[in-house]
């Protein structure tokens, strides 16, 4: 006869049914003689479940039930042995899978599978049923395939991680041969607008931010450590917070504000708002004020053209002006 695992003087096996009727019960939680009958045992024997479930590190709450003497118990944090993750936790998961495949490459969408398998196996039958429901019914429109070497990603990760200087093959948009750079990592950049994942990085050599797209890096080797000082940094943060569209520059943020017209543009920036840095608006004689910082002008025209006639640069004066040569040429292209 095979032995009876215990943990103090209970069954492990008891804890652990003790454990899944909590998660299933959720919120709602579970009375004294409901646990009871769930686990098999009496109601003195459950006594002893929730002291061991609690010395175990759970965090398990009671209340009374309106104008009845029923205690509810409800597990708000599992014992430090439960592997179990929460719904929260992998509905955050899956989501994270579904931006990153949009935003950068399918592949990211691949390596986080992995993670949510191992979280599939730690879930409840009743969580893996809503969550396998939602992965049928969510769909990201618009995601691209741009496929980075799993061995740079890895490499490059590490570099983030360690702060190492990186040497790296970089074919640039147009270049038929790749060109050689030196470059310290700061972080990578996930943009829905442009449809890509880029790397921010300083150039010592050339003394400047640069922004590459991920998918053109070509091949790519770990250095020494790389210690940029506090304005270094500031350009880096700065250029990592507002770039639009990919779009990065090493200038400081400058405020852009554009006039947009027409109800249903109106309507559709007031029920969701774009992620654009420092975003801001307001209503004005029957249009919309937007307000918004960057660092380089390409992006903000991309955002802007979209509207087409129904948007108007104010500001910055520069700004304008690279409009209205934009829009000129457009116009140039469709004269007889």
């Amino acid at each position: 006869m095979p032995a009876i695992l215990t943990h103090g003087t209970i069954a492990i096996a008891r804890l652990k049914d003790a454990v899944r009727c909590f998660h299933l019960a959720g919120a709602q939680g579970l009375t004294r003689g409901q646990l009871a009958r769930k686990v098999r045992m009496g109601e003195r024997g459950v006594d002893r479940i929730l002291a061991q479930l609690r010395t175990d590190g759970a965090v398990i709450t009671s209340s009374r039930v309106p104008g009845q003497r029923l205690q509810v118990y409800v597990m708000t944090q599992p014992p430090t042995w439960d592997r179990r993750i929460s719904g929260d936790t992998r509905l955050a998961l899956r989501l994270a899978g579904l931006a990153l495949s949009a935003s950068g490459t399918r592949q990211w969408d691949g390596i986080l599978a992995v993670l949510t398998a191992l979280a599939d196996e730690t879930m409840t039958e009743s969580d893996r049923l809503v969550f396998h429901r939602m992965e049928r019914s969510v769909r990201i429109q618009g995601d691209v395939d741009h496929p980075v070497e799993e061995r740079i990603l890895e490499r490059l990760l590490r570099a983030l991680e360690n702060r190492n200087r990186v040497t790296l093959d970089y074919r640039a948009a147009g270049w038929d041969t790749a060109i050689q750079l030196q470059v310290a990592p700061y972080t990578l950049v996930h943009d829905l607008f442009a449809g890509s994942a880029f790397l921010v990085a300083w150039n010592p050599a050339r003394n400047q931010v640069q922004h590459l797209r991920l998918n053109r890096i070509t091949a790519l080797t770990v250095q020494g450590r790389s210690l940029q000082g506090p304005e270094v940094e500031k350009l880096l943060e700065e250029a990592a917070t507002y770039q639009v569209g990919g779009w990065t520059g090493n200038q400081s943020p400058f405020e852009v504000t554009v006039r947009i017209r027409g109800s249903h543009w109106l309507q559709a920036l007031k029920d969701a708002q774009p992620a654009l840095p420092d975003y801001r608006h307001e209503e004005e004689g029957g249009t919309l004020i937007a307000r918004f910082k960057a660092t380089h002008s390409a992006g903000v025209l991309r955002w802007v053209l979209q509207f087409g006639p129904d948007a108007e640069v104010l500001g910055p004066p520069e700004l304008r002006e690279e409009m209205a040569k934009k829009v000129a040429e457009m116009a140039a292209a469709y004269q007889a």
